[in-house]
């Protein structure tokens, strides 16, 4: 009887166990199963943001014809303009003033006050452009926010003769070689052609910067820009008002109100290749 007792015992634990292993596998084979139909990992080409570089702005260039003709307007490098900074800097539209065919250069002015500087940081006496804190600001700050490196390479040195005042006798300082400047009163007068064509209107990036502007009665707003020459005495630099007046007197040097037109002399034969850069449509 204990005998009959034991077989039966040891029978149901072997059917336990067979009963066992099949519920294992049946459960292996669902999950398989169902590992099988989960959707794959969405595949993106976006790198990760931690591992993504800051990529490069192409290059803008209009056509070099266009730099040959002095009254074009031509777009080159970029600047930030409408005052919002999340969407990058906007092309600088620039005045062909002059070109030397002999040299393959152009003489160009931006064509709004891109920026509000004082002409020095300090209101000091004896202040001349050789010196000047804007003139720093323009060949350092101005050149790496504005201009990539294939830009860059277009700029050309400009000797300056930066001459008195000779109307308050206000010594004009040393000549000086600039890749950007601003112009002198005599060169203010030469390039327009008279005050209609020297009035100015700033971007919106410069009207905040406590930029004074006057508003037309067309509803243009214009601004008063720096010269290099000096005003009427060490403290004074001359200036454009904005009704297209040079200013010959000038305003303190520490001013923040004024806007700022760089001038620069590109080398046309050195400008970005149209493959390597991207102008706007006109």
């Amino acid at each position: 009887m204990k005998n009959s007792i034991k077989k039966i015992l040891a029978l149901l634990l072997a059917l336990a166990f067979a009963l066992s292993l099949t519920a294992c596998q049946d459960i292996q084979t669902i999950l398989s199963e169902r590992e099988e139909r989960k959707p794959a990992a969405e595949v993106t080409d976006q790198p990760d943001e931690d591992d993504e570089e800051e990529r490069e702005r192409d290059a803008v260039c209009s056509d070099a014809e266009l730099f040959r003709q002095p009254g074009n307007t031509v777009l080159f490098g970029a600047y930030e303009q409408d005052g919002n900074e999340e969407n990058g800097a906007e092309p600088v539209e620039w005045l062909v003033l002059a070109y030397d065919a002999e040299t393959d250069c152009a003489l160009l002015i931006s064509r709004y006050a891109l920026d509000a500087e004082p002409y020095n940081r300090n209101n000091w006496s004896g202040i001349t452009w050789s010196f000047c804190s804007l003139r720093e600001w323009l060949n350092d700050d101005f050149i790496a926010a504005a201009f990539l490196e294939k830009e860059q390479q277009a700029l050309t040195g400009t000797k300056l003769e930066n001459e008195d005042n000779e109307e308050y006798d206000t010594y004009g300082g040393n000549d000086t070689l600039d890749r950007v400047f601003l112009l002198s009163e005599d060169e203010a007068e030469l390039y327009f052609a008279g005050d209609a064509e020297r009035k100015c209107s700033p971007t919106l990036y410069a009207a905040s910067r406590e930029l004074e502007t006057v508003t037309e009665a067309g509803g243009t707003v214009r601004c008063d820009w720096w010269l290099r020459s000096p005003g009427s005495m060490s403290t004074y630099a001359a200036d454009v008002l904005s009704d297209g007046t040079v200013y010959t007197r000038g305003d303190f040097v520490d001013g923040r109100h004024k806007g700022v037109r760089p001038v620069l002399r590109v080398n046309v034969s050195l400008l970005p290749a149209e493959d390597d850069a991207a102008a706007p449509e006109r």
